[in-house]
């Protein structure tokens, strides 16, 4: 298993991207317990649900367990950290933080994006994407960015384009790898940041 590793403000990240070789099957057997997949059919989700387990039986041992709290968030029943899980066409991610709740998202790129951004994005938002980027990094950072606030907050999001409001990076078009944006959401300002990688876009924001 290769994990890459990223840190900011007391957050780690651990992102895995699965290969041909990260069957269901190999990565069952890596794991020290069983997990219930049935009603799940589709091969890819089952990786990803395996997938994430195993890399928190790397960080904490066999023994620990992923739970889920009434709003959907994830928690570890054995270990006091907070956590929060992503999965995108194979890239795994699991963020950790030990003192504070965190929201963290990962996108992998593509077209589709472009496609469904009125959906997610509000006027304000729709301003300064960028019309000439064939990557749609803007849209995808948007995604992201409302993705992990969400995991944050975790009250449901009726109005997905207005409920969360995202300022422009400091250089919104032709984003640099690395950088910071504000958002507002539920009347609360909120800083993220975020790193921009050759096939995906990577959230966090923490409730500091």
């Amino acid at each position: 298993m290769n994990l890459q590793l990223y840190q900011h403000a007391g957050c780690k990240i651990w992102v895995w991207v699965l290969t041909e070789t990260d069957t269901v099957e190999s990565i069952r057997a890596r794991l020290g317990y069983p997990v219930d997949l049935d009603g799940m059919k589709a091969e890819s989700r089952q990786r990803e649900i395996l997938g994430i387990r195993l890399i928190v039986q790397h960080l904490y041992g066999v023994n620990e367990r992923i739970g889920y709290d009434s709003q959907q968030r994830p928690y570890l029943k054995e270990h006091q950290d907070f956590i929060s899980i992503a999965h995108s066409h194979g890239i795994l991610a699991l963020a950790v933080h030990h003192t504070r709740p965190i929201g963290m998202d990962l996108e992998v790129f593509g077209k589709k994006m472009r496609r469904v951004r009125s959906i997610f994005l509000n006027a304000h938002e729709l301003a300064w994407q960028s019309p000439n980027d064939d990557t749609y990094t803007s849209e995808h950072l948007c995604w992201t960015v409302k993705e992990a606030l969400y995991k944050l907050l975790g009250s449901p999001v009726y109005d997905f384009p207005n409920a969360i409001s995202i300022e422009p990076p400091e250089n919104a078009v032709g984003n640099p790898s690395e950088g910071e944006l504000r958002a507002v959401a539920d009347g609360r300002n909120y800083l993220l940041h975020y790193w921009i990688r050759e096939h995906y876009v990577l959230t966090i924001t923490n409730a500091s």
